[in-house]
């Protein structure tokens, strides 16, 4: 029995801490925006505006920051209002960029897709008591981003 004990325990991997997806958005955000450039890169209508790497990677940045900041916050399910400014900031450049608002749509797209393309590769790493309440509130806020762009970018147009 002892020997039968031994035998099971002998491969056995250390314990590895499981991290909540705010700590594995911080650790990869690098991966993160690589996977988001390259998506980007290759889409046809967002190569078109010739936008540079350095102005999309400023954006995926702050948006992977600011979403790791949400679910560490005291206060997770609400978007702070410094996001809401960003956001509406971004419509407003994309408009004068000469965008359309189907492609702000596009480009949260393509991130969102990186992200949890990312996140479900390391998704064993995860603390498993958080991931659908994690998931559903980042959803939410990048939907609600993704809105705010959309209303600043059609009031710039508006305004023009």
């Amino acid at each position: 029995m002892v020997a039968l004990i031994h035998e099971t325990l002998k491969d056995r991997q250390p314990y590895r801490e499981h991290k909540r997806i705010s700590a594995l958005l911080r650790a990869c955000s690098f991966e993160i925006t690589r996977r988001t450039l390259w998506e980007m890169k290759n889409d046809p209508e967002i190569a078109a505006f010739g936008i540079s790497a350095k102005e999309h990677l400023d954006g995926i940045l702050t948006v992977l920051r600011d979403l790791a900041d949400m679910l560490e916050s005291a206060e997770p399910h609400k978007t702070e209002a410094s996001t809401i400014h960003a956001a509406a900031a971004l419509g407003k450049q994309r408009f004068q960029q000469g965008y359309r608002v189907s492609t702000i749509a596009t480009c949260v797209r393509l991130l969102e897709r990186a992200m949890y393309d990312v996140l479900q590769e390391r998704f064993l790493s995860l603390n498993q008591s958080f991931p659908a309440l994690d998931f559903k509130r980042l959803h939410e806020s990048l939907a609600l981003q993704l809105e705010v762009a959309q209303k600043s970018f059609l009031e710039s147009g508006r305004a023009a």
